[in-house]
């Protein structure tokens, strides 16, 4: 009986030393992010954790990078890269996002608390005015650039040269959108952006860019697939094709063939001359050179490089 009482004394005291024992208090900015120290009307603040000091200072990036993402998405925006008429467009991934953060060059740890088990937290903030006079600056020169493009298609009466030019603006406006989504989180409120002007501009302008093909320049074996493939070219940058239009559009092309060590080499001459009532509106030369197992895929891929490069003529 004795020894039974004198267990269940010792039992009881380590009980009571387990259960007195202080537990650790995480800092309050490991739950909430923001406190009086870090405001949110004054910065972008996120919290991560890992088992070294770096590693939780990465999972705080990407942490940031996700606000950001959260963020734009709720201001119903993207970070658009498509094919110059906005027919896609996606997200940027968390790595990407995570590059931006950096490149901001304002992310600073304000917290680091390394924990009782070994785990690191760190608390990485943002200053939302100097992160937006940083991002507005970045944005001072393609912003001139696109505004240079715009007004020389203005000054342009001919509507290839004024698409060219709306094309070119519109490709800045797009590499510029991700600040311009990015300053709408900075500043919590959704920013302008001239993407969506400049594709209704685009769009008014392609309804002018109506030619008819003349292929009496290219050899008859070429004609068809010439015809074609630079047909299917134009259309997708939004141009008609009609038999009926008044712009006449003028191809030549010439290609020769040579076989060097079981492989078949193609270099071609692309050219095209585009007028109307006598003038011309717009003229394109391409050197392109292809290689394949045979004469026929050595051609195909110089028409289509030729092809590539005149898709870039717009885009």
């Amino acid at each position: 009986m004795k020894k039974l009482l004198i267990f269940l004394f010792t039992l009881s005291f380590m009980v009571n030393c387990t259960t007195s024992m202080p537990q650790e208090v995480l800092p309050s900015w490991v739950g909430y992010t923001y406190d009086n120290a870090v405001s949110s009307s004054v910065y972008i603040a996120a919290v991560g954790n890992g088992t070294t000091k770096e590693a939780a200072e990465k999972s705080a990036q990407l942490s940031l990078s996700q606000v950001f993402n959260t963020s734009v998405k709720s201001v119903e925006k993207q970070f658009i890269r498509d094919d110059g008429l906005g027919t896609s467009a996606n997200y940027l991934s968390n790595e990407e996002y995570v590059s931006q953060i950096e490149n901001l060059q304002g992310v600073e740890v304000h917290d680091v608390y390394p924990s009782g088990d070994g785990t690191y937290w760190v608390r990485l903030v943002l200053d939302k005015q100097q992160a937006i006079e940083r991002v507005n600056g970045g944005l001072v020169a393609p912003k001139n650039e696109m505004e240079n493009f715009e007004k020389r298609s203005e000054e342009s009466s001919n509507p290839f040269e004024k698409y060219r030019y709306l094309s070119k603006a519109l490709q800045i406006a797009q590499e510029m959108q991700p600040s311009i989504d990015m300053l709408s989180v900075l500043k919590g409120s959704t920013q302008s952006s001239p993407v969506d002007r400049l594709k209704t501009q685009i769009s008014a302008i392609q309804k002018q860019l109506i030619v008819r093909i003349n292929v009496d320049n290219v050899t008859p074996e070429l004609k068809n697939k010439v015809r074609a493939e630079v047909s299917h070219t134009l259309e997708s940058n939004g141009f008609t094709i009609d038999e009926n239009a008044l712009s006449l559009l003028y191809i030549g092309y010439s290609q020769t063939i040579e076989e060097k060590d079981n492989l078949f080499y193609c270099n071609n001459d692309f050219s095209y001359e585009i007028r109307s009532e006598g003038m011309v509106l717009s003229t394109f030369t391409n050197f392109s050179r292809g290689v394949g197992i045979n004469a026929l895929t050595a051609s195909s891929k110089a028409l289509q490089k030729s092809c590539d490069a005149l898709d870039k003529e717009f885009l």
